[in-house]
């Protein structure tokens, strides 16, 4: 005997323009599905196997419960607008040795469950019902199953006080979502809003269009998918003992900001840069950065990689008329590369280690921020803000702001309060105090 869980898809978002198929997770859908996850491993409810319906809001929602469970994913197309036989053949065809699936259809397969459970749905309507457990014998028809449903129930075969239960339970957390802000909103109160732009600053001479969340769930972007999910940092060039140790902390912090297993590649040599991609500038020599990317990175990309980030001791240039940049990335494959040069002149001692330290977080998570779709913050002071020159990328907070946060979240599908409490330790233990304090004061707007 099997047991069927079906969980609906949290509450999703529809953008103009969007097929149905693609339809994200809205915000609170997200937070909706992360407490739910929780509730229902904190309560010990076994789960083998999850099976999904390909749709984006139920694989999503599919993915969220799998942080807490950590299982394989399987999608079954047959669970997209399904009809009852191909519903009935997706219960089938599962293993024999499942005894307990969780599944998430698309919303219509509620209409069968109307007509499986019909005793339960003239009682609770499906909108307010969106988990439900079930026994399922294996070979006896559906059909022959449901007739004889609620008598199941009624003999102890199907848990109907369970199922009361879980119910009641979502209520409540619903409930609770409706008065309660979400993270998002909660620490929104701690963004620092911008000030207008001075003459040396990014912004001031550059119209670039602020990215709403709806935008940001509309561009195309890179994701984690099974098997593709590791963030890869390259050294390129000849390290001294303090800039490996910096290069190895910015693998700790990357692996906290994105949530994400990150893994740091043995060193390239400096012979691997060609003489004619090389130029001297104000008596030091730079590297053109879309060589980096485009003839180095590129072709050594690691197979599970989601992100590939070179990090090099050497000065880099963009084109000819530049005189520098901190990074750069191309944001539809999963690379960039960040110069650590000019975040101590070349010269990292114990005197400045920690200044340094913290310029390669910020751009180096800056970059890795802009490939999984995240433009130039505009809304606050944020990591993701532009930087003309090095003043700029001191003033800007190491904290992504609320809303670069949501996008980031959208994307990745991690547990905030976890990384926030991540980030603070990671904060004190190198004494980042600034930042320390942001994450404290973002900390007590959450408990």
């Amino acid at each position: 005997m099997k047991k069927l869980i079906l969980v609906r898809h949290a509450k999703s978002d529809w953008p103009e323009e969007t097929e149905d198929f693609d339809r994200p997770l809205a915000d609170k859908g997200l937070a909706e599905a992360m407490h739910m996850s929780r509730f229902m491993k904190n309560n010990n409810v076994a789960i083998d196997y999850f099976v999904s319906s390909p749709a984006v809001r139920a694989l999503n929602t599919c993915k969220i419960f799998n942080q807490a469970y950590h299982l394989t994913i399987t999608t079954n197309e047959k669970l997209y607008n399904p009809s009852e036989s191909n519903f009935e053949s997706v219960i089938y065809d599962l293993d024999d040795n499942v005894s307990s699936v969780l599944s998430f259809p698309i919303t219509t397969v509620f209409p069968i469950l109307r007509i499986l459970f019909p005793k339960i749905f003239s009682t609770f309507p499906p909108v307010v019902l969106p988990v439900l457990k079930s026994t399922v014998i294996p070979g006896r028809n559906l059909k022959e199953q449901k007739r004889n449903c609620f008598s199941f129930m009624i003999r102890g075969r199907f848990n109907f006080i369970s199922k009361i239960f879980y119910f009641l339970a979502f209520i409540f957390l619903f409930s609770c979502q409706k008065k309660e802000k979400n993270y998002f909103e909660a620490i929104a109160s701690n963004d620092v809003k911008l000030s207008d732009p001075e003459p040396h600053e990014w912004r001031y001479n550059r119209n670039e269009k602020f990215q709403t969340f709806e935008g940001f769930q509309k561009s195309k972007k890179i994701h984690p998918e099974i098997g593709k999910n590791t963030i890869y940092l390259q050294p390129i060039g000849e390290f001294n003992i303090l800039q490996k140790k910096q290069v190895e902390l910015a693998g700790n912090y990357f692996k906290i900001y994105f949530q994400l297993e990150t893994k740091i590649l043995p060193a390239l040599p400096n012979t691997i840069f060609p003489k004619d991609i090389r130029r001297i500038k104000d008596e030091n020599e730079q590297i053109l950065a879309g060589y980096v990317l485009d003839s180095i990175l590129i072709k050594r990309k690691p197979k599970d990689a989601l992100v590939l980030m070179g990090i090099t001791e050497k000065d880099l240039f963009p084109r000819s008329d530049w005189n520098y940049i901190f990074g750069l990335a191309s944001y539809k494959i999963g690379v960039g590369v960040t110069s650590m040069y000019r975040f101590s002149n070349g010269n990292v001692t114990k005197a400045n280690f920690n200044r340094s330290l913290e310029r390669l977080l910020k751009v180096g998570s800056h970059e890795i921020g802009h490939m999984f779709g995240i433009s130039h913050c505009l809304n606050a002071n944020c990591v993701m803000n532009g930087s003309n020159h090095l003043s700029e990328t001191d003033y800007h907070f190491a904290r992504a702001c609320s809303l670069c946060q949501q996008k980031l979240n959208s994307s990745l599908h991690y547990d905030n309060k976890k990384r926030l409490n991540e980030l603070k330790n990671f904060f004190e233990k190198h004494h980042l105090n600034s930042e320390v304090t942001r994450a404290e004061e973002d900390l007590k707007l959450i408990k």
